[in-house]
């Protein structure tokens, strides 16, 4: 019995310690394992904009996600989310301010409300076209204005497209400065901007995008400051008749990415990051360009009334326009300089 005992005993101990041994194999997996996950995790940015599925921003994103898989291995990517489904500019900015939202694409007019040195964008005709307004981008003087959100918990990435603005009528296309004199004219809700219609003689008026075709159609306003990518994607041309290609401003937007979760990343990550947006830009630019080709076609094929071309009179009528707000802000100042000159081809 003794023995019996004895036996019973040691292969009891025997099983405690295979058990023991078992469990710090597992401990030790265990441990592998979770240490190779975390250097390989995954992750996923929320980024939203404002532009419709079919918006050449939305496609630009796109681009942005591709770039970035392609130089991250799959490591980094983008979840988009357009149409305003995570809110308006505004809300975008409080956001990522928060950290709750990594990454928006945000209109320029929304920045003129948090800096009034973004109105420099919209002083009138100092561009002529989209590839004189992508030059002023990369400028010294562009970027510096993105020093004045520093207030934001945001980081900027660069400027992104949409297109040049024109005006859109009712009627026959207007060709002289006089001609938006009295006429009700839709803008976008920024302060320059409804600043500038007014003093062009117009009655601004702030439409919602979802609002714009029915209250066109309806007269409730007579024309539109519009972008061309804006006017067929919106059918704005089955109402209004009259195109004038004044080019008088860019319709910008920038690009940003959290305080928060930027300070997360590597110096490797946001590197890539970067670069990954740089390509983007380049292909969002070149995209704007040929969407603006193809609307305008699509306009004078479905029989919209177009005026190519206006001349130096509306640039030298807004002179004492843009001086105004030149005076003010040295910023501003500086950039329409550095515009006029890629304008005029003197740089």
């Amino acid at each position: 019995m003794n023995k019996c005992k004895y036996y019973i005993v040691f292969l009891s101990l025997a099983l405690i310690a295979v058990l023991i041994a078992g469990c710090g194999a597992d401990n030790e997996s265990s441990g592998d394992s979770s240490e190779g996950e975390s250097s390989e995790e995954e992750r996923v940015f929320k980024l939203g904009h404002t532009g419709s599925e079919s918006h050449v921003w939305q496609e630009s994103i796109q681009h942005f996600d591709k770039k970035l898989q392609e130089l991250s291995d799959g490591q980094l990517s983008i979840e988009i989310y357009p149409n305003s489904t995570l809110g308006n500019d505004e809300e975008m900015l409080q956001q990522m301010g928060t950290g709750s939202l990594d990454m928006a694409w945000i209109t320029l007019a929304e920045l003129t409300n948090h800096s009034s040195s973004f109105n420099a964008w919209f002083m009138p005709f100092i561009m002529n076209n989209m590839d004189e307004a992508y030059e002023v981008s990369k400028t010294d003087e562009a970027l510096a204005l993105f020093d004045t959100l520093e207030n934001n918990s945001i980081q900027s990435l660069g400027y992104t497209y949409i297109g040049m603005r024109h005006v859109l009528m009712d009627g026959d296309p207007v060709s002289d400065l006089s001609d938006l004199e009295g006429n009700s004219m839709r803008v976008s809700p920024s302060p320059v901007i409804v600043d500038f219609w007014e003093t062009m003689g117009s009655s601004p008026t702030s439409i919602p995008i979802a609002e714009l075709y029915t209250s066109f159609e309806r007269g409730v306003i007579d024309g539109v400051d519009i972008d061309l990518d804006a006017l067929i994607s919106q059918r704005l041309n089955e109402v209004g008749e009259g195109l004038t290609l004044t080019n008088h401003m860019t319709f910008h937007g920038a690009s940003f990415v959290s305080d928060s979760v930027w300070a997360e990343l590597s110096e490797e990550e946001q590197d890539i990051i970067q670069k990954a947006f740089d390509s983007a830009q380049q292909y969002n630019y070149e995209k704007s360009k040929k969407y603006a080709e193809d609307n305008l076609q699509t306009f004078k094929e479905e029989g919209g009334n177009v005026l190519e071309e206006v001349d130096s009179s509306w640039r030298e009528g807004t002179e004492d326009f843009r001086q105004k707000y030149a005076d003010e802000d040295e910023l501003i100042k500086e950039f329409i300089d550095k515009s006029m000159e890629v304008s005029s081809g003197d740089e």
